[in-house]
């Protein structure tokens, strides 16, 4: 949903809202997939070395705040910069339930990785539509603050971003002697 909303809209949003020039609009996609290319390029290392589980917090958190700072942005500048930071924080997360998600049974993980593709292709054309009505009804702001409000509620999946070592799951299991 996200990645729809910034690549559809983001130029539009900077010219009618923020009265940004025909030249300057498309500065925001610009951003956003700079960041999205570091983002990605530094997640590996960054889960190395903290883990997923604060990878996905720290992404998740510095996306939705980026989202809203992109929709209470004053001035194009701002939201270009807003913009780019969506694209650092939201670029890792896809990446990461993906992997998440193979893991969740490895022996079913392409049918686990074909439904979680499903799920994205709805957020894509949900977030592309839903953000070009908000639009054309002169509510982009409102646009970018929606996926901000889901986004943060993807912290509280984050613990689900690992899976226990064997010792752990046979710690977690009742003792009876």
């Amino acid at each position: 949903m996200v990645e729809s909303t910034v690549s559809a809209w983001s130029a539009v949003y900077l010219r009618q809202t923020l009265t940004a020039s025909l030249a300057v609009a498309p500065l925001a996609y610009a951003a956003y997939q700079a960041g999205t290319v570091i983002g990605r390029a530094a997640a590996d290392r960054l889960v190395q070395k903290l883990g997923a589980v604060a990878v996905v917090r720290t992404a998740a958190l510095l996306a939705a705040g980026a989202l809203a700072a992109l929709a209470a942005a004053p001035s194009w500048p701002f939201a270009v910069l807003a913009a780019g930071a969506v694209g650092l924080g939201a670029s890792v997360l896809a990446p990461l339930c993906l992997a998440s998600a193979a893991r969740l049974s490895p022996t079913a993980s392409e049918a686990v990785l074909a439904r979680l593709n499903l799920f994205n292709y709805v957020g894509v054309v949900t977030g592309g539509a839903l953000s070009g009505l908000l639009g054309s009804t002169g509510h982009f702001r409102l646009a970018y603050a929606l996926p901000a409000t889901l986004v943060v509620l993807v912290p509280a999946a984050a613990r689900h971003f690992t899976r226990p070592s064997n010792s752990a799951r046979m710690e977690s299991l009742p003792q009876t002697l």
